[in-house]
């Protein structure tokens, strides 16, 4: 697996999991390699921790503004400072334990440019330290050219990126990042060339932007999609499961602080587990010999929603089907002295709900990913905080009344939330009640490839008894 953030640490938990996975080595971001106006410069460097006991490569990649000036470039000086900075990287991860086999590049230069850029591989090669093995990505419309052959055997092996091969220039021709269709014919391409690969696979999504004629603006860092859920600028148009891809799209309602933006869609989009798990059967079933292995993009990171959560990654791999399981722990407190002001003396309790998900899938990523509906005697509850939830809406009767009564009158309220992952808990409330009586709570959630499930949690009394 490709882990691209930072710094390098590997919980234990994730550890143990990327053990039973089978993940025999990462492909880890060394840093960047940016233009600072005259001189290549790494930039983001990586900063590096134990707890990793199996091999690394150590991965450079270019920013756009080297992009830009590649045809340019001096190979031989640009080798220079790439082996320098690997030199210096590898030593820093030593320092950690880190058993550092080779040096990848991850260099997306314009076709035409392949012939270039076999020069600085085999420029680079001597001015590693020996025995360090050296390797790239590549893309998959690099296949299509004579001069790829050059590239690739200037290599010990190389890992062709069978995903996400075009960035769509309107919001209309976006195709998933998974294309199955164009996995099987690399693989036959792959297989005459004769050098060893590994075959690259998508686990992660994108987020894109378009502006207010459709047209791409860019890939998107503003907000994570939970986050673009909430805000009161953006609305939701759209959450589909299609094409084995989950896809939220977003509408700027707002105008931004410049003035800007009003009318323009966020797209952010990811494949279900069931793809990879299919991107990856197809992958082993038809490789041809010199292919070595799978390379999956990415490691996720903590609290990321748009890479494939380990554990759904795993069961997909096994050809199981990620679910969640939810399960609720109530955290009740009785406040006995209101009896006392009280003029019949009721009892207040306040009351929190820990919704854990101890699956090993997550919910799709929208407004119906988790729903709650807490149900209560009508006129009971004195106040709602939604804890961590999105929104709690009251209603009387039936949900869809919900936003539409006054809380003396209510009976029930919803509570959403865009998105659980493994392992995740949150809490909602706290909840005021007044009284006593019975609290019912029904759950429902929405898988990534757009599947539903609900269930009743055991009531829970409040109040006397």
């Amino acid at each position: 697996m490709w882990f691209w953030h930072s710094p390098f640490q590997i919980a234990p938990a994730d550890l143990a999991r990327l053990r039973e996975m089978g993940v025999e080595e990462l492909f880890v971001r060394a840093g960047t390699l940016s233009t600072d106006g005259e001189r290549v410069v790494l930039s983001l460097p990586q900063r590096f921790e134990e707890g990793w006991d199996r091999s690394v490569e150590l991965v450079i990649n270019a920013d756009a503004g080297v992009l830009h000036r590649f045809e340019d470039l001096s190979m031989p000086g640009l080798a220079q400072t790439i082996a320098t900075d690997y030199r210096a990287a590898k030593a820093a991860s030593s320092e950690k334990h880190l058993d550092v086999k080779g040096l990848q590049l991850d260099i997306d230069v314009p076709t035409r440019l392949l012939p270039k850029y076999a020069e600085l591989l085999r420029d680079v090669r001597p001015l590693l330290p020996k025995g360090d093995q050296l390797s790239i990505t590549s893309l998959t419309t690099w296949f299509s050219s004579e001069a790829f052959a050059d590239v690739v055997a200037a290599t010990d092996f190389y890992a062709p990126q069978f995903y996400e091969a075009s960035v769509p220039a309107s919001l209309g021709d976006a195709n998933p990042i998974a294309n199955l269709q164009q996995l099987e014919a690399g693989l036959r391409r792959a297989g005459e060339l004769g050098v060893p690969f590994y075959v690259g696979a998508p686990s992660y999504g994108q987020a894109l932007m378009f502006d207010e004629k459709g047209k791409l603006a860019g890939t998107y860092r503003g907000l994570s999609p939970e986050d673009a859920c909430r805000h009161p600028s953006l609305r939701l148009d759209t959450w589909t499961s299609k094409d084995g891809e989950e896809q939220l799209l977003f509408q700027a309602v707002k105008a931004g602080v410049n003035g800007k933006g009003l009318g323009y869609r966020i797209l952010y989009r990811r494949p279900t587990p069931e793809t990879i798990a299919r991107f990856y059967r197809d992958a082993l079933a038809n490789r041809p010999s010199n292919c070595i292995g799978v390379a999956l993009f990415r490691v996720p990171e903590e609290g990321e929603s748009l890479s494939t959560p380990l554990p759904a990654l795993q069961a997909a791999l096994l050809n199981q089907a990620p679910n969640t399981e939810l399960r609720a722990t109530p955290h009740l407190r009785l406040k006995p002295f209101s009896a006392i002001e009280m003029p019949d003396g009721k009892i207040d309790s306040l009351l929190s709900l820990d919704i854990e998900n101890v699956g090993n899938g997550d919910t799709c990523i929208g407004p119906d990913a988790l729903r709650l509906e807490l149900r209560f005697p009508a006129g009971s509850v004195q106040e709602v905080q939604p804890g961590g939830f999105a929104q709690a809406s009251l209603f009387l009767g039936e949900p869809s009344s919900a936003g539409k009564v006054s809380l003396s009158r209510s009976d029930g309220v919803v509570l959403w939330r865009a998105h659980l992952a493994p392992g995740e808990k949150v809490r909602c409330g706290p909840v005021l009640f007044t009284g006593s009586g019975r609290l019912r709570v029904r759950w429902t959630t929405t898988d990534p490839s757009g599947r539903t499930d609900s269930g009743d949690f055991a009531p829970i009394t409040f109040g006397k008894g």
